[in-house]
């Protein structure tokens, strides 16, 4: 039994170091495969990082980088994933859109508008909407129920929505009842003709006659424009030259006149 033993130990022991001999010589054989495969293909085989980079730069840069003025990033990105520079770059832009949020509003207005979502001002402050703020006309006709959302908030404009159904619903209102009063309420919003905000509030856009221009804008409209005047040297331009008159022929002396001085000094 302890023959038995030793051999199995022996055995043991052989097939380790067998173990241990194969895994020293796999990098090897590794090494051995890769610089067989190096030289067989027409890729380079490099030795330091900075060949590496050298060889990236010299071959693959122009493929995989693209040098712009402007960078769009997410805003969740990790710093990491940016360079020293662009991450610097980052956080002050970050920083400044935070400190004046009015540099933005160009951006977004267009976003929105670029998804059919109107964009308006009321009460001084930008709001979205599914249509800018219009009036009824006064010659469109009206059915019942629009009618009477309408003459609703001419009396009640900024009123909670709750208030409105409470004057319009009762007991006796069923659902299809209901379904059609939203409906319309819902075609008066996408039409400009009322105003729903995120506060439940419902307003009335405008009245036909906030709607039409003011008597001072339409006056401006109205006058005509003045023409301009003209500039000083197109005035002496447009005015006729007066003919000049012709000078009067000088009369000449005479050979005895002019030969009177020279005998005078003679004498």
């Amino acid at each position: 039994e302890e023959t038995a033993t030793e051999e199995t130990a022996t055995e043991e022991t052989a097939t380790e170091e067998n173990a241990e001999a194969s895994s020293e010589d796999a990098p090897a054989a590794e090494e051995t495969a890769i610089e067989s495969s190096a030289e067989d293909s027409d890729d380079p085989l490099f030795k330091t990082t900075a060949e590496v980079e050298h060889h990236f730069l010299a071959n693959h840069f122009e493929a995989a980088f693209e040098e712009t003025k402007r960078a769009w990033v997410m805003g969740d990105i990790q710093g990491k994933f940016l360079s020293p520079g662009l991450l610097t770059l980052l956080k002050d832009s970050v920083v400044e859109e935070k400190r004046y949020p009015a540099n933005l509003m160009p951006i977004v207005c267009r976003q929105l508008s670029g998804r059919h979502v109107a964009v308006f001002k009321w009460n001084k402050k930008l709001k979205v909407g599914p249509s800018r703020p219009h009036a009824v006309p006064n010659d469109m006709t009206l059915a019942e129920r629009p009618k009477t959302i309408i003459t609703y908030l001419e009396k009640n404009s900024g009123k909670k929505l709750e208030d409105f159904w409470k004057t319009v619903f009762t007991d006796e209102t069923t659902d299809e009842q209901k379904a059609e009063w939203y409906h319309d309420l819902h075609w008066l919003l996408n039409q400009g003709h009322a105003v729903l905000l995120s506060d439940t509030t419902l307003h009335l856009s405008k009245s036909p006659a906030q709607d039409q221009p003011s008597a001072k804008k339409a006056a401006k409209k109205a006058a005509p424009r003045k023409e301009s005047s003209p500039a000083p040297e197109e005035k002496k331009a447009q005015e006729p030259e007066e003919p000049e008159e012709p000078e009067e022929p000088q009369a000449k002396e005479s050979p005895a006149e002019e030969a009177e001085p020279a005998e005078e000094e003679a004498s």
